[in-house]
């Protein structure tokens, strides 16, 4: 794993996990739980670029951007490491970040595929998993790239990488896993 992916993981870790969730109350009064996408990614971009500014030489010419779309894929991912967005020379890495207990992730995954693997040129891509159950991501790993036929393919499924966390209840602390999505295969 390169550098950039180890200061992503360590900008994620410096975010509390009260933003893995986030709590609204409706018209009746009823507690309900919001989806916490966009408030978590703004996190994480915050803290990536306060690591960027502490280690400015590693990222010169870099620039983190949240939300933006990408007009030649026709997809707006949640976070992008690049030189900027016209170029497509340093093309670090691309996420996805899903917070719900039930995301389906298998249509960020696709999106993922294409930026590392066609006309965008990534190094790599994260999908960012919160909440969601382990076993559960990993199924919807499995059967990705089962129907892709990313095992014909490990250079390109080497590029995708996965971010777990969860909160665990009896420690009141996130498990926090990374691996590349052919390591998932393969370990489960």
């Amino acid at each position: 794993m390169d550098k950039y992916l180890i200061d992503l993981a360590t900008a994620f870790l410096k975010i509390d996990p009260v933003r893995y969730n986030m709590q609204g109350i409706n018209q009746r009064n009823e507690v309900y739980n919001q989806d916490a996408e966009n408030n978590f990614t703004s996190y994480l971009v915050a803290e990536f670029r306060r690591i960027m500014e502490e280690q400015n030489n590693h990222y010169n010419g870099l620039t983190m951007d949240f939300d933006i779309m990408k007009l030649r894929v026709n997809f707006r991912p949640d976070f992008v490491l690049h030189e900027n967005n016209i170029s497509r020379r340093k093309q670090i890495f691309i996420g996805e970040v899903k917070t719900s207990t039930r995301a389906n992730i298998g249509g960020d995954l696709s999106n993922l595929l294409t930026a590392v693997n066609k006309d965008l040129r990534f190094e790599n891509a994260v999908m960012m998993v919160i909440n969601k159950s382990y076993n559960s991501t990993v199924r919807e790993i499995i059967n990705f790239i089962q129907e892709n036929n990313l095992l014909d393919s490990p250079e390109i499924a080497t590029k995708i990488w996965l971010f777990h966390s969860k909160i665990n209840l009896t420690k009141n602390l996130p498990d926090f896993k990374i691996e590349n999505i052919l390591s998932v295969y393969y370990n489960n």
